[in-house]
């Protein structure tokens, strides 16, 4: 092991670049391989109708390295049944996916004989400066693959997490093996320089000579249960139909995104559907009731039909030029409620927060209306200040301006969970800085994107009769969570802090958290972010004699601040 660390040569890479003869950055897409030890056969799927990618242009000019990986799965008769897309960039995975939309699959072989094959497919995305030909370049990227992260659990039963991008400072020798990391943690600098020794560059040229150099490198983190711990065939659809846009959205120039668990069970049916992530609920409404008409071809398992998870992201969008050039030119979006604005004139922005390319949102959430205002029909607006990292993730915001705190902390606990495709700045990802402005107005049924109609009901339940919402001590028994999500951490805060805080909520005949509302909290912002995460959640049917009923109910929250926080590329708000 080297003494010196390795983020101290990042000055040397710095003159290497700035020295590299300018040539076409590129994307290699790497030959299938077998997922797993369990796969291997004699012969690999010969894969046809596959479309070659090409760079992103907006990052034509990027100096750093990218690269997406799908993992799938092709049946014995050529049929592909899954395929999961990560990216080191949102739009990377968007290529993959793109790539793979009319691929067709001739089967494996074992001794001659077809077999199923569980695949890793591996998209690299090197930039201009690693140019294979040429006597000055940085580190090329020939092998990559996304680490396993045993911390990152499977909860509730379900598909394990969403991958996580992870960028590290990496130390690349002149054998192009990575030597040393350094990651947010000790854990995960250990963990990934183990999961990196099969990685493989071309290493840093200087005048033609192989040379050690420093650099930044994103890495996919996965929770174990993917595809290559499968021991049988998954679910497979059969006929799908699309998600009707939700009139509501449209009326307002919103558009969402969805995401899905559910069961396919033995005959083909989803069941069990679990919102796991939504921009709102008329949107959540809309996927759930398409994927309801699906049919599938269900998982197999020694030949025979068993239940199964799956997941399904569903995407709304408006008219492409309507919605995403108004980001870009630094104009409103989002219509007569949640407003985005990026700004429009960059050189005004300090100089660590400009771009040559806006931001885009792609995950949209609004925020819950404070229980003890909308009781009072209190109306009022906030503005947040948001830093979107370059990995498109909140790094940290601030209220600018709430005509109550409370509409303030609201705002604030959605608007951390919105995602973006990053800002980007020569060619690279790049922080910059967003307001996020939501009008809180109660309006007819049907015209109001932040008070939902079942929110409306069970508040005109609770003000007129609170005599008939039950108890939990009343129930015929306590009913099974079916999608209880922990609160994510306040991005907000400057300090790693561990807090806590009281939930009270009502859940309704259809098992749905209705009008959460603090209780209690040791930051404001622990309580919102408690309050955020159970409007999500979702429970079998309360019953009271055997019938349905509304019940109330009180959780407790605890919150432990995340690995390696607050980071320290972390950019405040200024």
């Amino acid at each position: 092991m080297r003494s010196r660390a390795p983020w101290s040569a990042l000055a040397v890479l710095s003159f290497v670049a700035a020295s590299v003869r300018i040539a076409a950055q590129d994307v290699t897409v790497m030959p299938l391989d077998w997922l797993g030890p369990h796969d291997p056969g004699d012969e690999l799927p010969a894969m046809k109708g596959f479309a070659e990618p090409k760079f992103p242009t907006e990052l034509t000019k990027t100096t750093q390295i990218g690269w997406a990986e799908i993992e799938s799965y092709v049946d014995e008769k050529g049929v592909l049944y899954v395929k999961e897309a990560s990216g080191t960039l949102p739009c990377f995975a968007g290529l993959a996916e793109a790539a793979y939309a009319n691929v067709t699959f001739d089967p494996a072989h074992r001794g001659g004989a077809p077999i199923a094959a569980r695949l890793r497919h591996v998209l690299l995305f090197n930039p201009a400066s690693a140019a294979p030909d040429g006597p000055d370049a940085t580190p090329r990227l020939l092998r990559a693959k996304m680490i396993i992260d045993p911390a990152r659990k499977v909860v509730e039963e379900t598909l394990r997490p969403e991958p996580e991008v992870v960028w590290v400072a990496a130390h690349v020798d002149v054998s192009g093996r990575v030597t040393e990391v350094l990651a947010p943690s000790p854990r995960l600098t250990k963990l990934i320089l183990a999961g990196m020794s099969d990685w493989q560059f071309a290493p840093a040229r200087r005048g033609g000579a192989p040379t050690e150099t420093a650099l930044r490198l994103p890495v996919i983190l996965a929770a174990p249960g993917g595809l290559e711990e499968n021991v049988f065939v998954p679910p497979h659809i059969l006929s799908k139909v699309a998600p009707t846009f939700p009139f509501e959205a449209a009326r307002y120039g919103v558009g969402g995104a969805v995401l899905l668990d559910y069961v396919v069970d033995t005959n083909g049916i989803a069941t069990e559907i679990k919102v796991r992530r939504r921009s709102h609920d008329v949107f959540a409404s809309a996927a759930v009731s398409a994927v309801k008409k699906w049919k599938f071809a269900p998982a197999l398992r020694d030949g025979l039909p068993v239940d199964r998870r799956a997941r399904q992201l569903f995407t709304f969008t408006l008219d492409d030029s309507q919605m995403d050039e108004s980001l870009r030119k630094g104009s409103e979006s989002g219509g007569k409620g949640v407003t985005v604005k990026s700004e429009g004139d960059p050189s005004k922005l300090p100089e660590s927060l400009r771009y040559d390319t806006a931001p885009k949102v792609w995950q949209l959430e609004h925020p819950k209306y404070p229980y003890a205002l909308l009781a009072k029909s209190v109306r009022g607006s906030a503005q947040i200040a948001v830093v979107i990292g370059p990995d498109g993730k909140i790094a940290t915001s601030k209220v600018v301006r709430a005509d109550s705190p409370e509409f303030g902390y609201a705002l604030q606990a959605a608007v951390e969970q919105f995602r973006y495709e990053p800002a980007i700045r020569n060619g690279d990802p790049t922080p910059t800085i967003v307001t996020v402005e939501e009008k809180f107005e109660i309006k007819t049924a049907g015209e109001n994107l932040v008070v939902s109609d079942e929110e409306r009901a069970a508040l005109k339940l609770e003000l007129k009769n609170p005599e008939k919402i039950a108890k939990t001590t009343e129930l015929d028994a306590k009913p099974r969570a079916i999608h209880t999500p922990a609160p994510a951490y306040p991005r907000s805060l400057d300090e790693a802090v561990d807090g806590e805080a009281v939930v009270e909520f009502l859940v309704n005949e259809d098992g749905r958290a209705l009008l959460p509302r603090v209780i209690s909290a040791s930051r404001p912002e622990f309580g919102y972010a408690a309050v955020h995460g159970v409007s999500d959640w979702r429970f079998e049917q309360p019953t009271r004699n055997g019938k349905p009923v509304t019940v109330r109910a009180r959780v407790p929250f605890k919150f432990r601040a995340p690995e390696g926080y607050p980071n320290e590329q972390r950019v405040l708000v200024p």
